[in-house]
């Protein structure tokens, strides 16, 4: 039996700018480009997003007062309703997190093998993001949460993303007819750009989330209907498996250069070896992403950075849905071999005799996306004068690289920092501002 959900009407947030109610043009398409700070002393903040709209709403957390554990986590919500197919609540990831202090810590939270095997893993995202909130954010977990159920529930906008995951995709949404009722038209075709959409059981789901917390979704009545509902479509994924699940949380990886310091992931042998790679500079690679992953990016005004990259392990999961909750079921994949087309890649620069903030990024497919990472990194702020417009004209495909740069450190002038979505994709990189 689905539990309780609160009223949609009871989740509606304050608006946020940039999603009017006006029609499609306040999201499609987005233009990319690479932006620079204006006014230093509004700044407030920076969110890269490969969708608009979850981008956006990072902003606005930001323009709360939020931190960049708020913005992120509320970034990460919003993208498990305006981009499934690589964000669902039954996916997994990782992020880097850098404090005020400087201290940068590695947080994983992939989907791990259910303890009887099977296609449907035990979903890291929900545990993954509260955690991250609960050791570093401002606002209350119900503030960050809520924006997403309000899109959810209110209705939220197709993005060009959005569509092209879609199209990706079509093969998946045929097949499951949840999915297909959720996402195509009797056609069996996506929903084009500009189409307006909601999903009132993840908006229920997510006011559940968001009134209750995390626990709710491991070990109380929202897990026990995701648990009962895998099991329908023979997964062997129990509540037991919930309960059981951990957030590993360690220092971050530190590769000490003659230009900065590089902090990638605890785990992430394979991109410190891209990084570290003479060949690198040179690899001209073009992008490996499948649309089953997505990364975004977050820095507020202190310098507190939250870098993250999520996956469902193949693009909508194991293509079924929790039709009671409406989450995607997520699958759990290899995000650590070099061969891996599922690959998470978070990474920060610090360097300067204070260890500003110089470099950011956020990028996620297989080895090329990561080479092509490495070859701005290294070409912005670990062995270049470049800048990021030119190190984005350098590689074939720059779409998945969400970036910020800080010639000068961000701490130290706001002022030298540029930032971008990539070149001619469909994300979005936006600064946040002081409102008064």
């Amino acid at each position: 039996k689905m539990p309780s959900f609160p009223k949609i009407s009871a989740l509606k947030a304050p608006s946020i700018p940039g999603i009017s109610r006006n029609g499609p043009k306040a999201i499609s398409p987005v233009t990319s480009g690479v932006n620079q700070l204006n006014n230093p002393s509004s700044f407030s903040g920076i969110a890269i997003s490969d969708e608009p709209q979850a981008a956006l709403v990072a902003r606005t957390i930001l323009e709360q007062g939020g931190n960049a554990a708020d913005a992120a986590s509320a970034l990460y919500f919003a993208l498990s309703v305006t981009y499934p197919g690589a964000a669902s609540l039954g996916g997994g990831g990782k992020c880097l997190y850098r404090d005020s202090n400087g201290s940068v810590e590695s947080i994983s939270f992939p989907v791990r093998n259910a303890q009887s095997g099977g296609a449907i893993g035990v979903p890291g995202n929900v545990r993954g993001f509260a955690d991250l909130h609960a050791r570093h954010g401002k606002l209350t977990w119900k503030q960050v949460v809520k924006p997403a159920a309000n899109l959810a529930g209110e209705g939220f906008y197709v993005s060009q993303a959005m569509h092209q995951q879609m199209l990706a995709g079509s093969a998946t949404l045929n097949q499951d007819p949840t999915l297909h009722g959720q996402y195509m038209s009797e056609g069996g075709q996506p929903y084009p750009v500009g189409r307006e959409v909601n999903n009132v059981p993840l908006a229920a789901t997510l006011g559940l989330i968001g009134a209750r917390g995390p626990g709710v979704f491991y070990s109380g009545s929202v897990g026990r209907v995701y648990a009962e509902a895998a099991q329908d479509v023979g997964g062997t994924l129990t509540v037991n498996d919930l309960r059981a699940y951990q957030v590993a949380v360690v220092s971050a990886m530190k590769v000490s250069q003659s230009g900065g310091d590089l902090y990638l992931a605890s785990d992430a042998s394979a991109a410190a070896q891209s990084w570290q790679s003479e060949k690198v500079s040179n690899s001209n690679s073009t992008s490996g992403s499948d649309l089953s992953t997505t990364s975004f990016t977050v820095v507020d005004r202190s310098g507190q950075v939250a870098t993250c990259g999520v996956t469902t392990g193949g693009i909508y999961g194991t293509g079924s849905v929790a039709k009671q909750s409406g989450i995607v079921f997520g699958r759990s994949v290899d995000l650590h071999s070099a061969n891996s087309n599922h690959q998470l890649a978070p990474a920060i620069i610090t360097g300067g005799e204070r260890n500003h903030l110089m470099f950011v990024g956020a990028t996620s497919g297989d080895a090329s996306d990561i080479a092509n990472q490495a070859q701005i990194g290294n070409a912005t702020s670990i062995t270049g004068g470049a800048t990021l417009l030119s190190a984005l004209q350098s590689i074939q495909n720059s779409a998945w690289q969400n970036v910020i740069v800080c010639k000068e450190g961000l701490e130290r002038k706001p002022a030298s920092c540029s930032f971008a979505a990539g070149l001619n994709g469909s994300g979005l990189a936006v600064e946040a501002r002081k409102t008064n």
